[in-house]
């Protein structure tokens, strides 16, 4: 195939923005990275998709970002000022 590694991105479920990289769940595939029609849950398709990668002698990258949350998250619902109170937020070295 002339490759040797798969880099995803990040597979979680998405928030309402759509980013991969604005995750509604953290703990569930997203239904639109899987095929459909499958009797298989997201986490077994990707188990199955390492398990060939793996026999093919495909190296895999997983993208996580564990500190990126959609704004419709469970965790911001939870934690409403953990995703972006501009008071409670860090801008560098700025001297307040």
């Amino acid at each position: 195939m002339g490759f040797n590694s798969v880099h995803l991105l990040p597979v979680t479920t998405l928030d309402t923005s759509e980013s991969p990289y604005a995750a509604n769940n953290l703990f569930d595939i997203d239904p639109s990275y899987l095929p459909g029609g499958s009797p298989q849950d997201g986490w077994a398709q990707l188990d199955e998709y390492v398990g060939v990668d793996k026999a093919l002698a495909i190296c895999m990258c997983f993208d996580l970002v564990l500190n990126n949350m959609g704004g419709t998250s469970m965790r911001a619902r939870r934690v409403p000022d953990w995703g972006g109170n501009v008071r409670h937020a860090h801008h560098g070295n700025h001297a307040r």
